[in-house]
């Protein structure tokens, strides 16, 4: 939520001490101060008993940790998991969220 402000609001700032600040310009930045804080902002793991669920932007993922039927990586130097289960459901995390985090 930082970023994006610090990164919207000087040039809201900028934009309107150079008189060219209007409703459709300040818009635009907080636009961009969105898209700023959907690149920065890291999807939450969580995990209870016998599932693993990641919430982003778009919602959340979940799968039944004793129905999975692969766990494939994916990518090159930032590479994800993708666990996939017997059911259809699948979700993404990075494996350093699992080193991080030993318990889940």
């Amino acid at each position: 939520m930082q970023y994006s402000l610090a990164f919207a609001g000087p040039l809201m700032l900028l934009d309107q001490g150079a008189g060219g600040l209007t409703p459709a310009r300040a818009a635009l930045w907080a636009g961009l101060g969105l898209l700023v804080l959907a690149v920065f902002l890291p999807p939450r793991v969580s995990a209870g008993d016998g599932w693993l669920a990641v919430r982003g932007l778009m919602g959340e993922r979940r799968v039944r940790t004793d129905a999975l039927v692969t766990v494939r990586r994916r990518g090159g130097p930032a590479a994800h998991l993708v666990l996939r289960e017997a059911y259809g459901q699948w979700l993404e995390l990075a494996p350093r969220v699992l080193e991080a985090d030993p318990l889940l």
